[in-house]
């Protein structure tokens, strides 16, 4: 089963990775790749909750670094869908203050793209809606990125930020984009909406909202304990 990242909710910037370790005769190893190489590059493929890489596809082609000598890249054999045996952690560099805010424009943007994409493909049908989160899968996800790193817990709260942050501004009643809705309807008629009925309308989308939450956390606990 395809994760959220593949579906482009998740998007990032590609990050090194360094080899922590290969498993024995796994299809990494025959591939020649040893504990210390850093990845710089995995073709067409996304990075991992536990630090791992499954196979997509035959050949699995990588970038590949080794202290002393010329990048270069590889093909891995391995059947779609197993682990090619690879332990790998991210590998942190120190860039300046103007690629730094560079990156962090690119990351943004990325994260804002990839959230419509996966939206489009929830509406298309292109992926399931047990791809949704919500809180207890929101907090599982937060675990596993925290054992990932300081960066990559980081990055997913920044993600989750800028997810909430775009869904308020979603012109549904009881989010700020239904409040700047009434506020444009002021601005073209020259008079607010009734009061009443602007609080019957945050009412309506306020429990509307509150029940999509509670039926996404107890599929997320169906999912988690199994019943």
């Amino acid at each position: 089963m395809q994760t959220r990242w593949e579906h482009g909710i998740f998007p990032s910037i590609p990050t090194p990775r360094q080899v922590k370790s290969v498993t024995p005769d796994s299809p990494a190893a025959k591939a020649g790749l040893k504990a210390g190489d850093i990845i710089l590059d995995f073709d067409r493929q996304e990075y991992e909750k536990k630090n791992t890489y499954t196979a997509r596809e035959n050949p699995t082609r990588i970038t590949m670094y080794r202290r002393g000598e010329e990048p270069r890249k590889l093909e891995i054999a391995a059947t779609p869908g197993t682990d090619i045996g690879l332990t790998l952690y991210p590998v942190n560099r120190r860039v300046g203050l103007g690629e730094a805010v560079a990156l962090g424009v690119e990351s943004g943007g990325n994260l804002f793209t990839g959230f419509f994409k996966g939206i489009r493909q929830l509406v298309t049908r292109e992926v399931s809606t047990d791809e949704i989160a919500g809180p207890v899968g929101i907090m599982q996800y937060a675990s596993t990125f925290a054992r990932n790193g300081l960066r990559d817990f980081i990055s997913f709260f920044a993600f989750i930020s800028l997810c909430l942050a775009i869904i308020n501004l979603v012109p549904f009643p009881a989010l700020d984009g239904a409040h700047i809705v009434f506020f444009l309807w002021e601005g073209f008629t020259g008079r607010p909406l009734n009061a009443e009925r602007q609080n019957l309308i945050n009412y309506v989308g306020f429990c509307i909202l509150i029940g999509l939450i509670i039926i996404v956390t107890f599929r997320d606990l169906r999912l988690w304990i199994g019943f």
